[in-house]
């Protein structure tokens, strides 16, 4: 079971990496978003979005984050979400 697990885990991140490397199709400015590194690139924006729960957004990031004061705070997480269009989750599923 734990094997088949990791393969799902393992195609659903290359199939992230695939989207971030074709970047320009999935945000609404290609020149300006997800341009400089950050704490919330875009994999691990759209990683925290795929594995949110039903709890607040704030606890979700203090789960995510372990619990860690570092971590981002909600409104930047809001805020990279915004950059993200509707069709990378699209292509997400349906190649998924």
């Amino acid at each position: 079971m734990q094997k088949y697990c990791n393969i799902v885990k393992n195609k659903l991140n290359a199939l992230i990496s695939n989207i971030e490397n074709n970047i320009s199709d999935f945000v609404v400015d290609p020149k300006r978003d997800f341009v400089r590194k950050s704490e919330l690139s875009f994999s691990k924006t759209m990683r925290f979005i795929l594995g949110m729960g039903s709890q607040t957004l704030g606890s979700e990031l203090m789960e995510f984050y372990g619990l860690n004061k570092k971590s981002v705070s909600v409104s930047a997480v809001v805020q990279r979400r915004a950059k993200i269009l509707p069709a990378a989750f699209q292509y997400l599923y349906t190649t998924f």
